[in-house]
């Protein structure tokens, strides 16, 4: 699927199974290569933002802030972030409220050093979650490469 220019790979998942990620400090793998931006769809309990750690391949740690806008529908994007989604429903852990379709938004991490990144670390900060992610490279980058 294609969000702003960015596509994204939901995959598919058994009925009733969660579709999120909590933030709790997790470190994802990213595939090899030089990345321009780190794509996120996602939305937080609260406005909230924290910081991310870009893992690159020589060892390094770079951090980078992470800002995600409220998922009550009434509420616009804080930091200004694109709408992804708006649901028909919330699903909680044990029922589904289906008078509450909160939103989801898409953010952009900068990848600020030109260098090959091998992990991204999740904040710990369970009010933030992660429903999808990628990597990209943007085109002049690819082409000067």
């Amino acid at each position: 699927m294609e969000l702003e220019g960015t596509v994204f790979a939901f995959p598919a998942r058994d009925t009733g199974a969660g579709d999120n990620v909590r933030c709790r400090g997790q470190l994802v793998e990213l595939p090899a290569g030089r990345w321009d931006w780190i794509g996120l769809v996602g939305a937080a309990e609260r406005r909230t933002e924290d910081e991310v750690e870009l893992h690159h391949a020589d060892g390094t740690v770079r951090r980078e802030w992470l800002r995600m806008s409220d998922f009550w529908p009434q509420t616009a994007p804080y930091f200004g972030e694109p709408l992804a989604f708006s649901t028909s429903g919330m699903r909680y852990p044990r029922h589904t409220h289906r008078h509450h379709a909160p939103s989801l938004w898409q953010q952009r991490v900068p990848v600020r050093v030109p260098a090959p990144l091998a992990a991204v670390r999740l904040p710990d900060n369970p009010a933030m979650h992660v429903f999808a992610m990628t990597v990209t490279a943007d085109e002049e980058s690819r082409l000067a490469r």
